[in-house]
């Protein structure tokens, strides 16, 4: 099998480092690709900012300038081009002093998607093109822990079932990236978050699209029977290309859907006993993942 196209990559800091830290993106941020900054936020803080910028010179353009403020208790998002600020975007601020923080920024096609704690917070549309970010910036009052850029890769169609290994199980912090095409003429297909490869094997999490019921099941597989299943009208669409993202909480699945946020799922059985990604049914499969599990604690 061909491979048509891969650009996946990791950058990771698991350390606490002095800032202002510069940690390059060779190639840009692309659709699909996601930013993921973890740390603590001291006692006195006062600022830090996240800037998605065009170089490490400091009069380069910035795509996304991203400035939590505490003194004004806001965090405050805007762009910097030709040397100057734009109409500068102003939310309430969720982020608390002398706590553990984890913010996701998702590249969409239109836009940045932000989750911080694992919760949506906001959208920024693009107002300079995420293909020229080519180093993300980060200072200010902070202790940085951990930052993840990561890629993805788009591959020909997969034989089905695909089984993807998770050694170690999955974690809070963690998340699973699916992409692929419903065909035109699909009934059903599944992910399976599996104890084991067998199929008779627990399954901590069922996703099940029923394009011939319009809905999507979700459920867990326990001792060899299935439990109460939850439904949710269907989001995807017959022959259009999906991204499916589940990111483990410490309580729950949280299931982003082409950018949106889709539903939670509360843990029945533990994450940490998932040991396969199981997939199979209508669909053509391009792309999956497993990101590896964050690093919450400050480390000497």
């Amino acid at each position: 099998m061909r491979l048509l196209l891969i650009f996946a990559w990791i950058f990771m800091v698991s350390a606490q480092q002095t800032l202002p830290y510069h940690q390059p993106v060779p190639g840009g941020l692309h659709p699909g690709m996601a930013v993921c900054v973890e740390g603590t936020v001291p006692k006195q803080a006062r600022r830090f900012l996240v800037d998605f910028a065009w170089a490490q010179d400091y009069e380069a353009d910035i795509s996304l300038h991203f400035n939590p403020r505490f003194d004004e208790d806001v965090i405050v998002l805007h762009t910097y081009k030709g040397q100057e600020w734009e109409n500068q975007e102003v939310h309430q601020m969720p982020l608390q002093k002398d706590e553990n923080f984890k913010i996701v920024f998702v590249v969409n096609q239109a836009e940045y998607q932000i989750m911080i704690n694992g919760n949506f917070f906001c959208t920024y549309k693009h107002r300079l093109p995420p293909q020229m970010v080519q180093v993300i910036r980060i200072s200010g009052d902070l202790d940085l822990h951990f930052l993840n850029v990561t890629g993805e890769a788009i591959m020909e169609k997969r034989t089905l079932p695909y089984y993807h290994p998770v050694p170690g199980g999955l974690h809070p912090g963690m998340s699973v990236y699916v992409q692929g095409i419903a065909p035109k003429q699909p009934k059903r297909f599944r992910v399976d978050f599996a104890w084991a490869r067998e199929s008779e094997a627990d399954i901590s999490l069922h996703f099940n699209p029923r394009f011939d019921g319009d809905v999507i099941v979700l459920h867990t597989y326990k001792g060899q029977e299935w439990e109460n299943q939850e439904v949710y009208e269907m989001p995807l669409q017959k022959g259009k290309k999906f991204k499916i993202v589940f990111m483990v909480n410490q309580a729950e699945y949280q299931i982003m859907i082409n950018g949106n946020f889709f539903c939670t799922y509360k843990h029945r059985l533990p994450p940490q006993m998932v040991q396969v990604i199981r997939i199979s049914g209508d669909l053509d499969l391009h792309f999956l993942n497993v990101t590896g599990e964050a690093i919450m604690e400050k480390r000497d």
